[in-house]
């Protein structure tokens, strides 16, 4: 079973950490130098407390929120390659060394995901189980101001269409994955999906899948679900 991590990893991670030992996905990383070397360790990244890592991930925040708002993850390769070249430049500058490792940057990527989603969310107040002190205190997100305090969304899913592959393939651009794998897609679908809130239809997204062998997979290149990352701002 190939991870999802070992992918990002492998295509938009060692590229960069290894961008000095000459990496290439084929090649792999055995024998090469890169920059999640212990040698590379200046000293702020040595004496570190936690403090310049959060301030890390306090500055990308703000990029991060603007890159999902304007791309939403359909073109997930935008996303990484992005975020990754923006988080080496402020590391550096908050650093002061070269140091990056793939454990720095999901880090600070999974911590921008939790808090655009707890923005849109707001949260709740939360103790710690053992000491019993206070760890997040109650805040209103977005949802809650567009919406209402309790706000509720229903998802639906039409049955969906049928598409001819040939056709479909024919549409899409010649240079994207998609066609890469031609060969391989036996059957094509379209469905509509639709967000209500209150009964009212905020947001419609269509999403194409296609069948490779006997699984299904979202085609992210004729999918666009960025109406998803701004569909609060009617409310």
């Amino acid at each position: 079973d190939y991870k999802y991590g070992d992918f990002i990893r492998k295509y938009y991670m060692y590229p960069v950490i290894y961008s000095q030992a000459d990496y290439s996905p084929e090649k792999g990383t055995d024998g090469l130098k890169g920059f999640n070397d212990e040698s590379y360790k200046g000293e702020k990244t040595l004496n570190d407390d936690g403090s310049l890592a959060g301030k890390v991930i306090e500055t990308m925040y703000p990029f991060y929120e603007e890159l999902v708002k304007t791309n939403g993850w359909d073109n997930y390769e935008l996303i990484f390659t992005s975020y990754l070249k923006k988080l080496t430049e402020v590391r550096k500058e908050i650093f002061g060394d070269d140091y990056i490792t793939d454990e720095i940057m999901f880090t600070a990527l999974e911590s921008n995901v939790r808090t655009y989603g707890e923005k849109l969310t707001g949260t709740e107040d939360e103790f710690d189980e053992n000491t019993g002190l206070q760890t997040s205190f109650k805040s209103e997100g977005i949802y809650q101001k567009a919406f209402g305090e309790d706000y509720s969304f229903t998802l639906n899913v039409n049955d969906g269409e049928d598409l001819a592959v040939k056709d479909y393939l024919a549409s899409s651009d010649k240079d994207s994955m998609i066609n890469k794998l031609a060969d391989d897609i036996n059957a094509v679908k379209s469905f509509l999906v639709t967000i209500e809130c209150a009964d009212k239809r905020i947001a419609e997204i269509t999403v194409n899948v296609v069948k490779i062998g006997k699984s299904w997979y979202v085609d992210n290149t004729q999918t666009d679900t960025t109406p998803l990352y701004n569909f609060y701002e009617i409310g």
